[in-house]
């Protein structure tokens, strides 16, 4: 059964790794501020089904430790979260761009760190779904599984 310590390791792990591997598969690159926001948010993500659900006792899984629930994040919350990651790559490039034309060190020095705040935003906004899936994931594997809806 999994614990705090092993839904921890397991969702400080699940966003980088899905940023590293996804990133990967389109041929892209990735950013330290974005693995680092991923990590930062999935972290913290796959806290949130104890939090909503305390595990207080045998029988506490229910709605947000579901199957159903699980679609729910695949389907609806990760397009979202997606959009909004992407959003924030596209900031990244334009402030990278912008820092291309400037020619005082000091002008270009902004646009650089605020092309590196924009990465890890996204990565914030890219580590959620892979913490809360983790838990989910590491939860359905115990004897009493995850139910489909609650």
């Amino acid at each position: 059964m999994a614990n705090r310590a092993e839904h921890d390791r397991l969702g400080a792990l699940s966003g980088p790794g899905f940023t590293l591997l996804s990133a990967s598969m389109r041929g892209e690159q990735t950013s330290a501020g974005e693995v680092i926001g991923s990590m930062i948010s999935s972290l913290l993500a796959s806290s949130l089904p104890d939090i909503l659900e305390p595990a207080d006792h045998p029988n506490h899984r229910s709605t947000f430790h579901s199957k159903g629930f699980l679609a729910l994040l695949a389907f609806v919350a990760w397009p979202a979260l997606e959009a909004k990651r992407r959003e924030q790559l596209d900031l990244a490039a334009a402030c990278l761009s912008q820092e291309a034309l400037c020619l005082l060190p000091q002008e270009k020095e902004y646009w650089r760190q605020r092309a590196a705040w924009h990465q890890f935003m996204a990565g914030l906004w890219g580590g959620g779904v892979p913490g809360y899936t983790s838990h989910l994931l590491a939860d359905a594997q115990t004897p009493k599984g995850l139910p489909l809806f609650g």
